[in-house]
């Protein structure tokens, strides 16, 4: 029950504990104001899921980063925040703002995930379209290079010499200066030498996104569940 604060007045109603593979996620809530059954007071993250006999379930729900932290930080709420606001409009919104509602809803959803972002994440859906990689992320000890698409709308570029867009040779290209302009020297030459995972994210209208591992071509080799 939402009460008219903003707050959520949570009765009779059951906490799950651990990642109970049963239990269908509904949705995820941030910074929410919260009472529990003892009365209890809190602030937190709170995500809804549902159990096989329908009944619903809340459990808090803490992201730490390697440091101990929590990713679920402002940048990660105005994301979400205006993903939820343009669902009902961005099918005839403009290419710039659904590729930058693409790129949003997928930095939401891995950070949600637990995979750390390393680069200067969107906060406005007008932001005028940028050069370079769209994502890089951490988890454990593995990085990841996102190109986030809206679905429909955009595929994989080709430059004029054959190169492809999200291929070792498109990301390598000047000295990775893609890469070192996302996140910088010290964490190019990190990534370059440990290695690293290319993801597509592919959004839908509705905020959905299907992720997609590509290979050094940028071939889809396998749908990625993050």
């Amino acid at each position: 029950e939402l009460k008219t604060d903003g707050s959520l007045l949570l009765t009779d109603i059951n906490w799950a504990s651990g990642n109970n593979s049963s239990l269908t996620k509904v949705g995820t809530y941030s910074n929410i104001k919260y009472v529990d059954n003892s009365g209890k007071q809190s602030v937190g993250n709170l995500e809804i899921v549902q159990a096989s006999d329908k009944t619903i379930y809340l459990r808090s729900l803490e992201i730490a980063d390697n440091g101990g932290g929590s990713l679920l930080d402002n940048i990660y709420n105005v994301q979400k925040s205006i993903v939820g606001k343009w669902i009902p409009y961005i099918s005839t919104a403009t290419n710039i703002q659904k590729g930058n509602f693409g790129e949003m809803a997928s930095d939401a959803l891995l950070t949600e995930k637990g995979f750390q972002p390393l680069h200067t994440r969107l906060d406005n859906i007008d932001q005028p379209t940028k050069q370079g990689l769209d994502g890089v992320f951490k988890k454990g000890s593995e990085y990841f290079i996102v190109e986030a698409k809206y679905r429909g709308t955009a595929t994989l570029n080709t430059l004029t010499d054959g190169t492809k867009q999200m291929s070792d040779a498109w990301i390598s290209q000047n000295d990775y200066n893609r890469l070192l302009n996302a996140v910088g020297d010290e964490l190019t030459r990190e990534i370059r030498n440990k290695g690293y995972r290319r993801l597509l994210a592919e959004s839908a209208p509705d905020g959905t996104v299907v992720y997609k591992e590509l290979d050094s071509s940028a071939n889809v080799i396998q749908t990625f569940n993050p």
